[in-house]
């Protein structure tokens, strides 16, 4: 007969404060730099919203002069 074998079992390494506060604070700054990229992307969309808007106002206030000059030739 043979001797039976004990079973292994794994076990977890008890965390202490340390590590999760170090966990913690690698996961604070994880987070911190994805907002900072979405924030960076959003201000991005955002400036060129903006220029798109300048640019479309420039482009009617320039119709509005030519069309004001030529009425015979606006639509």
């Amino acid at each position: 007969m043979t001797a039976a074998q004990p079973k292994k079992v794994l076990v977890k390494k008890p965390q202490t404060n340390i590590d999760k506060q170090e966990l913690t604070s690698e996961q604070s700054a994880n987070h911190e730099q994805v907002l900072d990229d979405r924030l960076k992307l959003k201000q991005q969309s955002y400036e060129e919203a903006k220029a798109r808007i300048l640019s479309n106002q420039t482009i009617l206030r320039n119709q509005k002069k030519y069309n004001q000059e030529f009425p015979q030739l606006s639509k």
